[in-house]
């Protein structure tokens, strides 16, 4: 299998074998990110993509699901994805469905028609890291799209059916901005019906621009404290209409709940005023210490 760097998956697609048809990140900008800084973007060959077709194929294994990596496939045009599928179940019938990393501009240069083409194709999930549904969040660091825009491009995704997973950032703003940020991302959520939102917490990784905001004081990291209000504020201001599963359960996260909205909305809420009224911020700032030199 043609693998040039190392592989990143949502853990939903733990047992779902992976084929690579790009490597790195087709936007690669954002000021937190060094995921793919050893790892230049590009787009694997057909005769990569339809050899490791073959090994998957050479199992006799019935898959019946594919995962495409690397970061976000999905900028791949419909056509090229429609190769893609079309040599994968020529070589392995038994597969019907699809997945991959996305990313909002990756929906922008479909059409309604080739959305709802790719999804009746088998392309039922996309994984997404919209990171925040609050503009001012997104522009600081250099996302590329503003909270509007990311609400347009993802309702034509529901629209075309294809469900998505969103992942958030806490502490995006880093001290004093959480609660505001908080209520923004709810306000966001309540007009979508993503298939789960899960929480991770913004790290200051080694060698990024954002590493260089901290260290000349522009940007103060959020306490561990903010960041379980944020999730308080966001579970308060959040009004679901669909049930979406809901989890801050990361490595990168001190505090881990996990429940469905709208259901277990008060459940969560009361869990968070648990911590918040039972640790003074400096007790809880201790029991967490944030590797700086860790990938989230």
């Amino acid at each position: 299998m043609h693998f040039d760097s190392q592989v990143f998956r949502p853990p939903q697609e733990a047992y779902t074998p992976l084929l690579q048809v790009t490597h790195g990140c087709s936007y690669d900008k954002c000021t937190y990110c060094n995921m793919y800084d050893q790892n230049p973007f590009g787009l694997s060959s057909r005769e990569e993509i339809t050899s490791d077709i073959k090994e998957l194929a050479s199992s006799a294994f019935p898959y019946n699901r594919i995962y495409l990596v690397n970061g976000d496939p999905f900028c791949l045009s419909a056509d090229k994805l429609t190769w893609i599928m079309d040599e994968i179940q020529k070589y392995i019938p038994t597969v019907k469905t699809f997945s991959m990393y996305a990313s909002i501009r990756n929906i922008s240069t479909k059409t309604d028609e080739e959305l709802a083409y790719l999804r009746s194709r088998g392309i039922d999930i996309l994984y997404m890291g919209v990171e925040s549904g609050f503009t001012q969040a997104l522009t600081f660091v250099n996302k590329g799209y503003t909270a509007k825009e990311a609400l347009e491009q993802l309702k034509r995704l529901e629209k075309a059916g294809i469900e998505h997973s969103q992942g958030v950032m806490l502490g995006l703003l880093g001290a004093g901005r959480g609660i505001e940020t908080g209520k923004e991302n709810g306000k966001f959520f309540s007009q979508l019906n993503p298939k789960a939102i899960w929480f991770m917490s913004t790290t200051v990784m080694p060698k990024t621009e954002l590493e260089r905001q901290r260290d000349s004081g522009e940007y103060i990291e959020a306490s561990e404290y903010e960041r379980v209000q944020e999730i308080r504020a966001f579970l308060e201001s959040v009004d679901m209409k669909e049930s979406t599963y809901f989890n801050s359960i990361h490595p990168t996260n001190t505090f881990n709940l996990e429940g469905y909205l709208p259901e277990d909305k008060e459940k969560m809420i009361k869990q968070c005023d648990e911590v918040i009224n039972d640790y003074t911020q400096d007790t809880f700032q201790k029991l967490f210490n944030r590797n700086k030199n860790s990938r989230f």
